[in-house]
């Protein structure tokens, strides 16, 4: 819904209620900390940073293939870049609404930082590689026996929802601990941009919140949980509801982020001209900043490379503070519900920021780099799934099978009972395997795709 389409009051919250510390998995035993030189969303930030599925960010692809250039972006630059876009668009925000700026500025940074850790090997093709072995390829056999409900967590599956699995699940194998990372409740809630099931009786597509999904069936308890402990209301009887405030933030960051960032890279790897570039990163810099300004310390810069990266810079901040601006002028309305679309969708540099966003779509999505990586995902993941879920479900197994399966470490393997048969449902067998295969690097999914279907062999060239 944008703004100007108005609807009956959707939701009375406060921003008390909304900054809620408590921990997933520590609400009846409370960590002790005497920790005062962070706040609990510093906390957050630290414990994303220092998690193994945040490390292997680094070997993810953003757009390129990694190996190709090690000056463009991949998924752990990308986020650490829009941590801090996020940690300084929360300060802004904060600032001009009269609320806490510190906790505004820890909640933001940490949830971008975590937003991508759930995506799948070879970006955005690797989602729907995924999502396509289940709607329509081999793994559909597998599901045999799920609801409708279950099914959709694989038919449309979502790197999101997987992030907040990664984030929430603890996993019996390695600690009896609950609640994953232990993350806070805002935290969790601000990271969930779209907070919904996978399978709704209807979809509001006025709704930006409701465009994807982002919480599996395996996680749905503990959002439920958190959802009533933020007071965050639903808009019909199904598992969906409204975003919290500042995943409105948190989304505007990651989307300033990669729309000028892929700009940029694909001036490095050589596939966008400077005078496409230019001036369009110099006309939303102008925006907020004086044309003077602007003009003098251009003239100052010699570089070429330097000369984008100013403007590159200069950009993002106009887009920060225009961001900001769209929120505070909306808060009301988007502390109410009735505000629910991206937020630079509503800004001044819209036609711009659209413009950038379509050459760099024309030239950079389409490249042949970029279209190699995103075919091998297409193979890669589909193998991969078929091979390691053919192992695991098939419990006699054959010596083939059980040596395939030995791929998979023992926090992804199903639970076994005294009699050693598969404790697990189906669909938590599935979502194991799935998470594995979702949380490895390219090079790693490579790598063992290759090695199970014989094409390379470990110490032979």
């Amino acid at each position: 819904m944008r703004p100007g389409q108005k609807s009956p009051k959707l939701r009375d919250v406060t921003w008390d209620q909304l900054l809620n510390c408590t921990r997933l998995g520590c609400e009846t035993h409370p960590e002790w900390s005497d920790d005062s030189a962070r706040n609990e969303y510093q906390r957050d930030f630290d414990r994303i940073a220092f998690s193994r599925a945040f490390r292997r960010l680094q070997g993810k692809t953003q757009v390129f293939p990694i190996p190709e250039n090690d000056v463009v972006h991949n998924r752990l630059t990308h986020s650490i870049e829009s941590s801090c876009v996020g940690r300084y668009l929360g300060g802004i925000v904060a600032r001009q609404i009269g609320q806490p700026v510190e906790l505004f500025s820890s909640v933001v940074s940490s949830a971008c930082l975590a937003h991508d850790i759930g995506n799948p090997p070879f970006g955005h093709s690797g989602e729907a590689a995924i999502a396509g072995f289940f709607e329509h390829g081999d793994g559909a056999a597998y599901m045999k026996g799920m609801t409708q409900e279950e099914r959709s967590d694989f038919t449309c599956f979502e790197g999101n929802a997987m992030a907040l699995r990664m984030l929430c699940h603890s996993k019996p194998a390695k600690t009896s601990m609950l609640g994953g990372e232990r993350l806070t409740y805002t935290t969790l809630a601000a990271f969930a941009k779209y907070p919904r099931v996978s399978h709704l009786k209807t979809v509001d597509h006025r709704r930006a919140s409701q465009k994807k999904f982002g919480v599996f069936r395996s996680e749905l308890r503990d959002f439920r949980n958190i959802a009533e402990q933020l007071h965050l209301s639903k808009p019909g009887s199904d598992d969906c509801w409204y975003r919290h405030p500042l995943a409105f933030l948190v989304e505007a960051a990651d989307d300033i982020c990669y729309k000028v960032a892929d700009a940029e890279d694909g001036l490095k790897m050589n596939l966008m001209a400077r005078d496409e570039i230019m001036p369009i990163l110099r006309r939303i810099a102008e925006t907020h900043f004086p044309k003077n300004e602007i003009s003098r310390d251009l003239a100052q810069i010699t570089a070429p490379v330097e000369t984008i990266g100013y403007l590159r810079a200069k950009a993002m901040n106009s887009l920060i503070y225009q961001c900001a601006a769209e929120f505070c002028k909306n808060e009301t309305d988007i502390m109410t519900a009735e505000y629910d679309a991206p937020l630079l969708e509503s800004i001044e540099s819209m036609s711009d920021l659209q413009q950038l966003t379509t050459l760099t779509a024309e030239r950079l999505y389409l490249a042949p780099m970029v279209v190699q990586i995103e075919a091998a995902g297409y193979k890669v993941l589909p193998g991969l799934l078929d091979a390691l879920l053919q192992a695991i479900l098939n419990e006699s197994g054959t010596t083939l099978g059980q040596k395939i399966a030995q791929n998979v470490p023992p926090e992804y393997r199903p639970a076994k009972d005294a009699q050693g048969h598969r404790a697990a449902s189906i669909h938590e067998t599935i979502m194991g395997i799935v998470e594995f295969v979702s949380g490895m690097t390219d090079k790693h999914a490579i790598w063992l795709f290759r090695i199970l279907n014989g094409i390379s062999l470990p110490g032979y060239p």
